[in-house]
């Protein structure tokens, strides 16, 4: 199999397939931000949904592939909260975390909770890239497996049906 089936996010044409069919959602209170990880983000090709709350991202989440980028001190819930709230309503995307403040034990409890990353603010355009690459298609692998999964479940279920 090459790269390209594999969808391997430094093959050009995978990473090209991976940003058209996934989405960004960027959870953040500061419009500022908003604004400038949109611009950054659309500028490398990806779809964005920005949300200016957390209550407002979990109401809305979207089916789409793709990982979500959350701040972790918002107004209402923080981004640790949403993160809780994601696994309770079962919203598999990866999570990202931005934070102005560099608190490693908060960054620690996170990672431990499952975010694949957290990254301190304003981040590295080079590191935020590759982690939305790495998360997104950590995403899309995820899918795939579920899928599969899935078909194999109701092949053996008609198998066992016509049996019975």
């Amino acid at each position: 199999m090459s790269n390209s089936e594999n969808n391997h996010p430094h093959d050009t044409q995978g990473i090209n397939t991976l940003k058209r069919d996934s989405v960004i959602r960027l959870v953040d209170d500061d419009p500022s931000v908003l604004r400038a990880l949109t611009t950054f983000l659309q500028m490398d090709d990806w779809q964005v949904r920005c949300f200016k709350s957390g209550i407002d991202f979990l109401h809305t989440p979207g089916k789409e592939p793709g990982c979500v980028i959350l701040d972790v001190r918002m107004p209402g819930l923080s981004g640790l909260e949403v993160q809780d709230l994601m696994k309770k309503k079962n919203i598999p995307l990866p999570v990202i975390f931005l934070s102005a403040h560099g608190d490693i034990e908060l960054a620690v409890d996170a990672v431990r909770k499952g975010a694949k990353t957290f990254l301190e603010k304003p981040p590295k355009p080079d590191k935020l890239l590759s982690s939305i690459e790495e998360a997104v298609q950590a995403h899309v692998e995820l899918l795939r497996a579920v899928a599969l999964s899935v078909k194999i479940t109701f092949a053996t279920l008609s198998v066992l049906h016509g049996v019975v």
